[in-house]
């Protein structure tokens, strides 16, 4: 989730102002804990980097990327009537609270996955706690999201509330990014940072 804008409203936007295309196909693959699944590297990597793919596979492998990708793509045509509008309201009201709760239920499930993925690296391990860890967040994030959406609480206090949440879990993943290559070997250090740009 690659948002730089302090400002939520503004840095929510960065996801939605793409084209209508397939929404795997619209997010680059730098996204961080983002809701796109890209294709994986050659089997000549290194073991470090094999790790990191595991579990990358485990915590996608439920559709919680489609999911994710479906609810920025709901969010987009939000956009398109203005943000703050009713038509907008009326549109993240109807079709952003169920894909929401899903992203909360399917990140839950992909916790327990990618516990259970075997790694030998110490990237490998450092990873794998930061996925278990970023999961949590990300499944209380977007179920406070559905919840906040259904209380019927202002929808533009709601969206906004979830941007600066969405910001501050990415600060987390760069962060976390840096400690995971902190443990990486100096040779595999560039490929093991590619491999997490597709998380």
């Amino acid at each position: 989730m690659k948002i730089f804008l302090v400002l939520a409203s503004a840095a929510v936007t960065l996801f939605f102002t793409t084209s209508h295309a397939d929404p795997r196909g619209w997010m680059p693959c730098h996204l961080r804990l983002k809701p796109v699944r890209c294709a994986p590297s050659n089997a000549s990597n290194p073991p470090a980097v094999k790790d990191v793919n595991r579990v990358i596979a485990a915590a996608y492998r439920g559709h919680l990327d489609v999911t994710l990708a479906h609810l920025y793509a709901t969010v987009n045509r939000a956009q398109k009537a203005h943000k703050s509008t009713r038509k907008w309201a009326f549109l993240i009201e109807e079709g952003v609270p169920g894909l929401a709760q899903r992203v909360g239920e399917q990140a839950d499930t992909a916790r327990a996955r990618v516990a259970a993925v075997e790694v030998e690296t110490p990237a490998g391990r450092r990873f794998r706690a930061v996925a278990l860890r970023g999961l949590g967040l990300q499944s209380v994030l977007f179920d406070a999201f559905a919840h906040d959406l259904a209380a019927r609480e202002p929808t533009l206090k709601a969206f906004n509330r979830w941007g600066t949440r969405l910001n501050a879990l990415h600060r987390w993943y760069t962060a976390q990014v840096q400690s995971v290559l902190a443990v990486t070997a100096s040779k595999d250090r560039a490929a093991v940072e590619a491999a997490l740009r597709r998380y």
